[in-house]
């Protein structure tokens, strides 16, 4: 996976991540991608751990954290209307 930085229109710094064809089939077979925290900070970030997850909807990857005994506590996104 590449990850890099690059200056935003605002002047906040924007985090890039590229993934392959092989990262995305490996997301989606249930193999997270972690960016840990020391990656972030050599990148001029604050200090924090980013897990990429990948499945074949939303609610999918939610009972996949779930199921690993992780705790939810906001998910960030709504679910769209299925109509």
């Amino acid at each position: 996976m590449l990850k890099a930085a690059a200056p935003g229109k605002d002047g906040a710094r924007v985090l890039l991540l590229g993934l392959s064809r092989l990262n995305t089939e490996r997301l989606v077979a249930g193999k997270p991608i972690i960016v840990n925290a020391v990656e972030m900070v050599a990148m001029g970030f604050p200090a924090m751990t980013i897990a990429l997850l990948g499945g074949e909807t939303e609610d999918a990857i939610v009972e996949e954290i779930r199921s690993a005994g992780t705790e939810v506590i906001d998910l960030g996104w709504e679910k769209p209307d299925a109509g």
